[in-house]
């Protein structure tokens, strides 16, 4: 198995679901290379998980185990469909909220995902309230496995 694979792997097993209240959610199991992993930041780069919003973790978590489920032959073939933009719109057009509770749910969690409201009211110049959540949902779980690839590449 090459590197970068086995590590995506790692990494995909890294992640545990609890309860939390009354919901679950996604959570790093207790490791100490994931964490430095997931959180470390060089000063330019942000950190892939942020610890404040619950669902980075939920999102590199699936995105994770979408990708270990591809069965890519070899490294060179995982990181050619990564730059393909159409594996990672498969991924993004499942992990949207479909539902209007969970995407106000997701606005509601960090104070800021409203900036991505905004990103995508400029951006998008959209009239839809349903569309412009979508979208700014759309934009926070692009970036986070933006940053997720960017790492993933530098294996």
């Amino acid at each position: 198995m090459d590197k970068i694979i086995k590590e995506v792997k790692k990494l995909s097993d890294g992640f545990k679901t609890i309860k939390k209240g009354n919901k679950e959610i996604v959570v790093l199991k207790n490791n100490d290379d994931l964490e430095h992993y997931f959180f470390k930041g060089d000063g330019n780069e942000p950190f892939i998980l942020n610890p404040f919003n619950d669902f980075s973790y939920e999102w590199v978590s699936d995105f994770l185990n979408f990708l270990d489920y591809q069965n890519f032959e070899d490294d060179e073939e995982l990181l050619r469909k990564l730059e393909e933009d159409e594996l990672i719109n498969e991924f993004l057009d499942d992990e949207i909220s479909v539902y209007t509770s969970n995407l106000t749910e997701w606005l509601n969690n960090n104070v800021d995902n409203v900036n991505y409201l905004t990103e995508a009211l400029e951006e998008f110049n959209l009239k839809d309230g349903f569309e412009l959540l979508k979208t700014a949902q759309y934009l926070a779980i692009r970036e986070v496995i933006n940053k997720l690839i960017r790492n993933i590449e530098n294996f």
